[in-house]
């Protein structure tokens, strides 16, 4: 495929070239089937060989640029992986984009399974469609850490949670970039009456043999919608089931960190949540290598907001309402309750909205739609100056799920709605910030 630039860094080895958007790199570091991996490769060499045609030329022209000083090259094309990003070839049985109403935006639905947006954005991959000559490539060039679902190390139980004949060799895999000396993160994504309990066990048991190289697993619980026809019947974990499981990861902590001096085991925030469970320490989550798969942000955003109270005598005269999802409600209540006694010019309380747009049992705030937030403002008796709203209950064009702009909210609601930071000190500054507004 035509690989056309669609963008140019400022000051960067592209734009230093003449390298325009619209151009057409023909070949990058002596390579003419280029990606994402041989672009930051070709960026890392001390001389730089790209040949290129100009919008609307057939002339193909060739450079060689020193670059001792290891600049970026500075381009962009239509996909981040350069390539076309590789598809999802599983089925797996708890896919949340299979539980998607119809009409959300593509990107909502575009299912990536990318051995190289795990290394380059983090992504998590089931390796089912890594070929070997792949996996070889992933070692040779050290592309370290790789993020990886393993779900189960049973390999028929695999095959069948995933729909992919491949998923049998997940532990051959592992063993490939173990040797490779490739460190990896792994998440499990556990649904009761699968891959629970002693399906757990067996899953925790066989990963122990990838330490030190496995440097963090997480067991998050399956989420469910209500669109689910035709899928495999799921349901969610009970308040039992989650404690169980909770203890479950706890004894296997235990072996890992007598293996390696780690415990490297976690489970997800959610559990803690749904067994009613007080939250561990700081030191249960080690680096935090899993904050994004739901796994320490709660004590985290706590442990912050320590910290940035030190530094703060008065917030100020606030009334004002936060809105989350159930999931952060446990959070934002005990934030609530702090700033309070902090400040008792601070009049905030916190609207809880239920996810009906996903059918009640998707309880992250990042899954909070405009609708639904509409719906609950419309049936909140109490009016407040102001309502805040953590910010990834956007994207980056400050759009809903359901593509309803905040713009549109405070239009729709005929209230004040305002997004903040979704981390402690960014919250903080910005309640400060308002609290200052009428003195």
């Amino acid at each position: 495929m035509k690989k056309t630039v669609t963008y140019v860094s400022e000051a960067s080895l592209g734009e230093i070239i003449g390298i325009v958007p619209g151009c057409e790199v023909v070949s990058l570091g002596g390579k003419e089937d280029f990606d994402i991996i041989d672009y930051y490769c070709a960026q890392a060499e001390d001389v730089v060989s790209i040949s290129y045609k100009m919008p609307g030329s057939d002339d193909i022209i060739s450079k060689e640029i020193e670059n001792a000083e290891y600049l970026p090259i500075g381009l962009s094309f239509e996909y981040e992986t350069i390539n076309r990003p590789r598809h999802c070839a599983n089925k797996c049985i708890f896919c949340f984009m299979d539980q998607m109403p119809g009409g959300v935006r593509d990107t909502l639905v575009f299912k990536d399974d990318d051995y190289r947006l795990s290394f380059v954005d983090g992504n998590y991959i089931t390796l089912t469609n890594v070929s070997d000559s792949e996996l070889k490539r992933i070692v040779d060039l050290k592309l370290s850490p790789m993020n990886i679902s393993v779900h189960t190390t049973n390999p028929q139980l695999r095959c069948e949670m995933t729909g992919n004949k491949n998923a049998s060799k997940i532990m051959d895999q592992l063993r490939v970039l173990k040797d490779g000396e490739i460190d990896f993160n792994v998440q499990i994504v556990l649904c009761p009456e699968y891959n629970d309990k002693d399906e757990l066990r067996r899953s925790l048991n066989d990963l122990l043999e990838f330490l030190p190289n496995l440097i963090s697993l997480s067991v998050v619980p399956v989420g469910l919608t209500k669109y689910r026809d035709g899928l495999t019947p799921l349901r969610s974990f009970t308040k039992q089931e989650a404690d169980e499981t909770i203890n479950i990861i706890a004894e296997y902590r235990q072996k890992a960190e007598e293996i390696c001096g780690e415990g490297v085991f976690c489970a997800s925030d959610e559990f803690f949540i749904l067994a009613e469970r007080e939250f561990p320490g700081m030191d249960y989550y080690g680096d935090f290598t899993q904050y994004e798969n739901g796994v320490g942000m709660y004590v985290s955003f706590f442990d912050d907001m320590d910290i940035a109270l030190e530094e703060i005598d008065t917030i100020g005269k606030i009334d004002a309402a936060v809105i989350t999802g159930e999931l952060g409600k446990r959070a934002l209540e005990e934030m609530v309750k702090i700033l309070r006694e902090k400040d008792d010019r601070v009049n905030l309380d916190v609207i809880t909205v239920k996810n009906e747009y996903f059918g009640g049992k998707v309880t992250a705030s990042g899954l909070v739609t405009g609708g639904d937030i509409l719906k609950t403002l419309e049936n909140t008796d109490k009016e407040y100056q102001l309502y805040i709203m953590p910010s990834n209950m956007l994207n980056e064009d400050m759009l809903c799920l359901d593509d309803i702009s905040l713009y549109g909210l405070n239009e729709k609601s005929g209230r004040r709605i305002i997004a903040v930071p979704f981390f402690a000190q960014g919250f903080l500054d910005a309640l400060i910030q308002i609290g200052g507004e009428d003195e």
